[in-house]
């Protein structure tokens, strides 16, 4: 019973939207959006059509007929009704090939036409204009945040891969992005451990000798100390300022994971695109692969809305999925379509140039 309520509580979310959506079809078509004064009954079917259409899927027409009481007839035409409005539609814009009613389903082939003609624009003007325009214009990434003056583990090296990929994937969205990695008081920690090895050592040059482990002993006993002993608490305080008196910058230069990419092409795309005709996608492989480059924004988009860069990475594996196969089943050099097969391979090259940067990864060009 509450999950039904749930599901009705969420069609009736989602009823403005679907309201909206028949207005502008209607108009799409020339044809007269309901009035609010009509008669409410012929036009509640095509309604609660849309409606369940996106509330609940395949029992969409089942639970419409159930909820308006109508015959089931008349609601499948309903949805019928709406099918073709939408197919009228869609067909008016230049980036559908074709499109199908069947119940309620409509099926749409996107254009190979405007696919290659996307697929131009981003080898001419950059993969910059595939950045996806996001609300959000100033964020702040938090990193590891780790206390210093203690042995980092893999936890703070996860927080800030992932981080850095997140601050990476906002940048390229044209977001302001301020990256924090908040390391506490290090003076005191540092002030404290070295005052200590320097009585405990003060006589020897051991203290340099000195491995992680035993750093990290030596840090829980200076600790201790300072907590118990005000005279050494002192000492370490002024240990602190005379070591942020004499402090220096300090570069850290992060080591990435190394990746292996090899380059397809080494053509410069404007002068071969002055040679020949403009790059053809018709077959099933070339269509596949063209179809999930130019998906490419709106998984970066996912990643950075839902903060997951493990989209991106799905997205780049699925990638190399669909190259091999377009490489397996579509001869490039020397083939006919060799110059529009090579404009493919070098935009499959970039996209996933990008995602490697965007996941703080240098690909290797050559093994």
């Amino acid at each position: 019973m509450e999950a039904m309520k749930m599901k009705l509580f969420v069609a009736l979310l989602v009823a403005m939207i679907a309201f909206a959506a028949i207005q502008q079809t209607a108009a799409a078509v020339d044809a007269p959006a309901p009035s609010p004064t009509s008669d409410a009954s012929s036009f509640i079917p095509t309604f609660f059509a849309s409606l369940a259409l996106m509330a609940f899927g395949n029992n969409a027409m089942d639970i419409v007929s159930k909820i308006t009481g109508k015959d089931p007839e008349a609601v499948k035409a309903a949805f019928a009704s709406v099918g073709e409005d939408l197919k009228k539609s869609l067909l008016n814009s230049e980036m559908v090939e074709s499109c199908s009613v069947k119940e309620r389903f409509v099926n749409v082939v996107l254009s190979d036409e405007w696919m290659a003609k996307s697929i131009e624009d981003m080898l001419v003007h950059g993969i910059d204009i595939w950045a996806p325009k996001l609300s959000v214009k100033r964020a702040v990434v938090d990193f590891s945040s780790p206390n210093i003056a203690k042995v980092m583990h893999v936890g703070h090296l996860r927080s800030t891969i992932i981080g850095d990929t997140i601050a990476r994937m906002l940048e390229y969205s044209k977001v302001e992005v301020l990256r924090r990695n908040h390391v506490g008081d290090w003076g005191t920690q540092f002030g404290m451990l070295i005052e200590y090895l320097f009585e405990k050592f003060s006589d020897s040059d051991r203290a340099t000798e000195l491995t992680v482990e035993e750093l990290q002993t030596c840090y829980r006993a200076a600790q201790a100390r300072f907590k118990s002993e005000d005279d050494f608490k002192e000492k370490a305080q002024k240990g602190v300022v005379r070591l942020q008196g004499v402090s220096k910058s300090v570069t850290c230069v992060p080591q990435s994971p190394t990746w292996f990419l090899r380059r397809t092409s080494t053509f410069e795309y404007s002068s071969m695109r002055a040679m020949v005709s403009p790059m053809i996608v018709d077959h099933a492989n070339e269509r596949a692969l063209g179809l999930h480059l130019l998906r490419f924004s709106e998984n970066v988009e996912e990643a950075c809305t839902n903060l997951l860069p493990n989209v991106l990475c799905k997205y780049l594996y699925n990638l190399s999925e669909y190259y091999n196969k377009f490489q397996f089943n579509c001869q490039v050099i020397g083939s006919e379509q060799e110059t529009s097969r090579l404009l493919l391979c070098q935009a499959t090259a970039i996209v996933m140039r990008k995602c490697f940067h965007l996941l703080g990864i240098t690909p290797v060009y050559k093994l």
